[in-house]
């Protein structure tokens, strides 16, 4: 079952790039955009979930 909680769970993250990937020319040509990621679809908490916890390697 863990197995299945960490799959959904990388699921989610290669999705969030790959809308990423898919929209990057669009929001990298805007005048009012505000740095690479700005108007992305992609939650922040899917990304920093691949990050260690503080104090940890």
């Amino acid at each position: 079952m863990p197995v299945a909680i960490a799959a959904v769970r990388w699921t989610s993250v290669a999705g969030c790039y790959a809308d990423v990937d898919a929209n990057f020319s669009q929001h990298t040509a805007r005048a009012d955009d505000d740095g690479p990621r700005a108007g992305f679809a992609c939650s922040a908490s899917a990304i920093d979930w691949l990050r260690p916890a503080p104090g940890r390697p």
